[in-house]
């Protein structure tokens, strides 16, 4: 069979037009998704939101931030994540969506882990986006219940607010059973003496701390100030690790009390009644 040759001249034609009509479709589809030429995508990951910023201030791409979250090992602002990641090949004019390290640190309430297991303690206070540090055992009947939360050397009590990452130590009881002291006499002394008496010669501890108001007015006060009522009462018995509760006025007003009186009446529950006392005679 004898093709004619106008068969074979339609043929080419047809497969000539497809081919341009191919090539024609890929230059515009090019045309049209990659108007222009594409870019690389920078790593910004470590670099502070300032440095990214700089650092294309000169390519045609744009920063925004979607989220930011605190974490206390990383630069304020500092990029924690990108996208398109790195080394991406995106349109010019392309916007970047940054997650940074937040400027400041949210608040959160520090939870109740007192006379709760250390393991416990722990994951309350992680949960609650806090750190631990040191643990400081003291003296008390049951081993790695929580006595109270630290911070600076001072009780944290719970409720109190304080930056997610803060670090907290944990005083926790060292379990040394049922054995009896007598208590001591506190009367005259502050806050950080009978802490050491208590904590050196009698293995107890420091309970409720009341101050006089009419005479502690601030922080340095408070660190002059002196017991002039503790509960349990002198010579009573308590087991180690327990607790003596103490209540603290102003050293000068002590003095003057002392001076005035030969000792302060066990009868007296507050400074207002040795005001009183006073005024009376």
């Amino acid at each position: 069979m004898v093709s004619s040759p106008s068969v074979w001249i339609n043929l080419l034609v047809v497969v000539g037009l497809f081919l341009l009509l191919s090539i024609a479709t890929l230059q515009y589809l090019k045309s049209y998704t990659d108007h222009g030429e594409s870019v690389t995508v920078p790593p910004l990951i470590g670099m502070t939101l300032e440095e990214a910023e700089s650092f294309i201030a000169d390519r045609t791409m744009e920063l925004h931030v979607m989220d930011s979250i605190y974490n206390p090992d990383l630069k304020p602002g500092e990029v924690i994540n990108q996208n398109p990641s790195p080394g991406s090949k995106v349109k010019e004019n392309r916007t970047l969506y940054l997650t940074i390290r937040s400027y400041q640190a949210e608040e959160e309430p520090i939870p109740d882990v007192e006379g709760i297991s250390l393991r416990n303690a722990i994951s309350k206070l992680k949960n609650a986006g806090f750190t631990i540090g040191d643990r400081i055992y003291r003296p008390y009947k049951y081993t790695n219940a929580v006595l109270y939360v630290s911070y600076q050397d001072e009780k944290v009590e719970p409720g109190m607010t304080f930056p997610k990452g803060t670090e907290f130590d944990l005083v926790v009881g060292n379990g040394l059973g049922d054995t009896r002291v007598l208590v001591p006499n506190l009367i005259g002394n502050t806050l950080d003496e009978a802490e050491f008496i208590l904590l050196g010669g009698y293995n107890l501890n420091i309970g409720a701390v009341e101050y006089d108001t009419t005479t502690v007015f601030s922080k340095r006060d408070s660190l002059n100030a002196v017991i002039y009522r503790q509960q349990p009462e002198p010579e009573s018995q308590l087991r180690i690790g327990e607790f003596v509760d103490v209540q603290l006025m102003g050293k000068a007003k002590f003095e003057a009390l002392m001076d005035s009186l030969i000792a302060i009446p066990d009868t007296m529950d507050s400074p207002m009644e040795l005001n009183e006392e006073q005024d009376a005679e």
